[in-house]
């Protein structure tokens, strides 16, 4: 006898947004978007005024962080419903960081951030630097933190990617 495999349906989740968020969230030809359905496994459909996010609980929860994070890194400027706590970040389990000297960052960012996407990409992680505050890196430089969201193996492989530029 062949058993039904009953498919849980998709839960739906939305985030407001205004008119500029919408165009940024897309980002060129819909690359951010892109870039961020393929990290968290979750699909996003962006309309005029909000983000519609569909997918696992799990893969929600995940895009919502990193759909705030986008805004954030855009904005710079503290919204509090959407701001998200660097060190509330630091308290996940599936978050790393590396205290970057400023000097390097854009180097590891690469021409509009060009760099750090495709790092992104191949090792299926969400990056971000803290822009907000410079922090003291070893050798007492400045350096801005950087910020890795994936498993385990994966961000270890991109912070040992970044280590070696």
């Amino acid at each position: 006898a062949r058993r039904a495999v009953r498919m849980s349906r998709p839960e739906r989740d939305s985030i407001d947004l205004d008119s500029s968020s919408t165009g940024y969230l897309l980002g060129r030809g819909g690359a951010t978007k892109e870039r961020l359905a393929n990290f968290t496994g979750c699909r996003l459909e962006i309309g005029h005024s909000k983000v519609e996010l569909i997918g696992s609980r799990e893969a929600i929860d995940l895009a919502q962080l990193c759909v705030r994070i986008t805004l954030q890194q855009r904005t710079q400027k503290v919204e509090r419903d959407l701001d998200v706590r660097y060190s509330d970040l630091e308290d996940r389990d599936d978050v790393e960081t590396l205290d970057v000297e400023t000097e390097a960052v854009g180097f590891l960012l690469g021409a509009k951030g060009a760099t750090l996407r495709q790092m992104e990409e191949k090792h299926r992680v969400f990056m971000f630097f803290d822009n907000e505050r410079v922090r003291t890196g070893r050798a007492g430089a400045p350096a801005k933190r950087l910020y890795v969201i994936g498993s385990r193996r994966d961000r270890e492989g991109v912070l040992d990617e970044c280590r070696e530029a």
